[in-house]
């Protein structure tokens, strides 16, 4: 499916570059396109990406930059330095070959589905906004990557919690790890990076907007806390996993966290519509 949306993304790129894009808005794109090629390969050599996620870095990259200017290109920047600082390693165990259980690391760098998965919808905003001028739809952008940043940082933070998390679905207490457990510490943390997102939007346009940060802020978080809740309702299991097991906690955690991130871009567009 990556391998579908970079075509798509790059002819749609193609096409708004020759029939919608100023000279100015050239010069911007070709920046982008160069800035993230060279971004995508350092994040290879230094381990944060395989290397069938280099076409969506590239593409998601110089959307950011090359069509919601310097606005949308610092809050990607924001998730990336802020998500990288956060994120550590952690010991994950899963049943092997016979049997075994086997001891690791998580991995740590992510692929070309789950580029997209966090990506798609502040791309797709991002560029309905440079062909209308919507100004909900820069909102709506912005919401998508306060989203994950959101999770990010509820997961990251929530992570250190000394007591037992619990289920949304039921609030009982659960295990550490388990999909779809939330702590107050982690909570806090969604809370605060949807927020500095939020923040950060306000501070790079002109003017100060209490409506702006509040739209980001709330369904930014909104998006964090559906993304949970998908979680304890759909991918609960044991957290020893085959292999296969593992493959398809993948792809139903890509799509959670797809879906989160469209509710959360979907909400502030309808706030914006009504607000901005």
């Amino acid at each position: 499916m990556d391998r579908i949306a970079n075509t798509l993304a790059f002819f749609l790129l193609i096409l708004i570059f020759l029939f919608e894009a100023s000279a100015e808005d050239h010069l911007r794109i070709v920046l982008a396109l160069g800035l993230s090629i060279i971004i995508s390969l350092l994040s290879y050599i230094f381990g944060r990406i395989t290397l069938d996620a280099i076409p969506a870095v590239v593409v998601i990259g110089t959307v950011a930059l090359g069509l919601g200017d310097w606005v949308i290109a610092y809050l990607v920047l924001f998730f990336f330095i802020s998500s990288t600082l956060l994120s550590r390693r952690i010991e994950d165990r899963f049943e092997g070959p016979g049997g075994l259980q086997v001891s690791g690391t998580k991995r740590e760098r992510r692929d070309g589905t789950q580029a997209w998965s966090n990506g798609f919808w502040f791309t797709l905003f991002t560029a309905v906004w440079f062909l209308t001028g919507l100004e909900w739809m820069i909102l709506s952008a912005a919401t998508a990557i306060a989203v994950v940043t959101s999770d990010t940082w509820a997961t990251e933070i929530g992570s250190g919690s000394t007591r037992k998390p619990r289920l949304l679905i039921s609030m009982k207490r659960v295990e550490p790890g388990v999909d779809g457990a939330v702590s107050l510490r982690g909570l806090i943390g969604g809370a605060a990076g949807a927020a500095s997102v939020a923040l950060l939007y306000v501070l790079s346009v002109s003017g100060w907007s209490w409506t702006d940060f509040g739209i980001i802020s709330l369904a930014g978080f909104f998006g964090c806390i559906f993304d949970s809740l998908l979680g304890s309702l759909f991918q609960q299991g044991d957290q020893k996993r085959t292999v296969r097991q593992r493959d398809r906690w993948t792809l139903m955690n890509n799509r959670v966290n797809w879906f989160a991130s469209g509710v959360g871009a979907l909400t502030a567009a309808m706030a914006g519509w009504f607000f901005v």
